[in-house]
């Protein structure tokens, strides 16, 4: 496996999923960041994604940015498969660790391992040490 290099970059795998999607208006969304749909309408539009909304809906990564101000608000979201994460923690993620949306998320991916207990959109595909930020994570 690839040394993680950049936020949102991905491993193409069989089982990867790819949608396009609807930013909310005025709001932007960066590449590499962990988004979702607010709720409303019958799909919702997608805004960056918080502890409290990854609990009811689906968490996405984005694969593009959208500017607050642009008139084309739509872009392309990788539902399933591997990209590269940031720990918001010095925890250290081991393979198979439980990830999930912090909650203070929304300008980048910030990720941490969690309990079982607690909801989960992914998982550690390899070891995080406690020193390196960024880490190879597969959302379900």
């Amino acid at each position: 496996m690839p040394t993680p290099a950049n936020l949102g970059d991905v491993m193409k795998v069989s089982d990867m999923v790819i949608e396009k999607v609807t930013a909310k208006a005025s709001t932007a969304i960066e590449k590499g960041m962990l988004v979702c749909s607010d709720g409303t309408g019958t799909s919702g539009v997608y805004v960056p994604a918080t502890a409290a909304l990854s609990l009811t809906h689906r968490v996405c990564v984005a694969r593009e940015s959208v500017s607050a101000t642009a008139e084309n608000r739509e872009f392309m979201v990788l539902v399933k498969g591997l990209i590269i994460a940031k720990k918001n923690n010095q925890n250290i993620l081991h393979a198979g660790s439980k990830v999930k949306v912090d909650a203070t998320a929304g300008t980048a991916i910030a990720l941490m391992g969690v309990d079982n207990a607690l909801y989960c959109v992914g998982f550690a595909h390899k070891d995080a040490p406690a020193s390196d930020e960024k880490f190879w994570f597969r959302i379900q």
